[in-house]
């Protein structure tokens, strides 16, 4: 994994579904997958959510359940999706690691 920095962020550029993007991904909170979740969006609440980071002991059932079938379904579907935004926006897109906040930084 290589380390770069962004507007006060830091980049672990790491390859999609290896053995060292899945020990990154233990490592971060909120990521893509969970960002609806986060932002109140997703299946439940975003205290719920939140409480659920801050406290293990918190059930919070979107956590709980398996994501097998909706890890896959976002894994075929994300190369078409990928090219719909490109299409519908004109930009274009690149692969990403994990973006996270420098150590200093209010959101670390």
């Amino acid at each position: 994994a290589r380390a770069r920095g962004l507007l006060g962020k830091m980049e672990i550029d790491v390859s999609q579904r290896t053995e060292n993007w899945h020990r990154w991904r233990r490592k971060v909170i909120v990521t893509a997958s969970r960002f609806g979740d986060a932002a109140g969006l997703g299946f439940g609440k975003a205290y719920e959510y939140f409480l659920a980071c801050i406290s293990p002991q918190y059930d919070y059932w979107p956590l709980r359940t398996s994501e097998n079938e909706c890890m896959r379904h976002g894994i075929e579907t994300e190369p078409i999706i990928d090219e719909m935004y490109q299409l519908l926006t004109g930009r274009k897109t690149q692969s990403a690691g994990f973006w996270l906040p420098h150590d200093d930084d209010l959101l670390h």
